[in-house]
C-alpha cells in the first residue's frame, strides 16, 4: 500500500461506550422529584442495561443531573444520575438515560439475572 493510500484508507468507527448495552425489559421501583420539584414514586421499566447504567422508560418528566433512587424486583436499590431525557409525544413515554451512582458493582449482572428468569 502506498503512503498516500495509506492517508485516505477508511478507519473503523470506535465506540465511545463503556459497555455493550443489553436489551431487557425490567420492572424497576423509581422513586425521587420530577422536573416540577414533586416528590414521586412510579414503576417504570428499563429497556436497556449496561454495565455502568441503562435506559428506563417512565411517566414522570425529570431533569438531567438529578438523582434518583431505583429499586429491581430482588429488593436491590441503586442511586442514579439522570444523564439524558427525551419526551416521545407518539407514545406519551418519558426515555431517561441514567448513570449508577452507588453501588456500581455488578449492577448489570444483577437486574439482568431477574430478566433471565422473568423473561416478558
Amino acid at each position: 500500500m502506498t503512503f498516500l493510500a495509506k492517508l485516505f484508507k477508511k478507519k473503523k468507527p470506535v465506540s465511545r461506550r463503556a459497555s455493550r448495552r443489553i436489551p431487557a425489559k425490567i420492572p424497576l421501583l423509581v422513586t425521587g422529584k420530577d422536573a416540577y420539584g414533586h416528590s414521586f414514586r412510579v414503576h417504570a421499566y428499563t429497556a436497556v442495561v449496561n454495565k455502568t447504567g441503562g435506559r428506563l422508560i417512565c411517566d414522570k418528566d425529570v431533569e438531567e443531573g438529578q438523582s434518583l433512587k431505583l429499586t429491581d424486583p430482588n429488593g436491590n436499590a441503586y442511586i442514579v444520575k439522570v444523564r439524558t431525557f427525551k419526551y416521545d409525544p407518539a407514545s406519551n413515554r418519558r426515555h431517561v438515560g441514567f448513570k449508577v451512582i452507588e453501588p456500581t458493582a455488578n449492577w448489570a449482572q444483577k437486574v439482568t439475572k431477574y430478566a433471565d428468569y422473568h423473561p416478558s
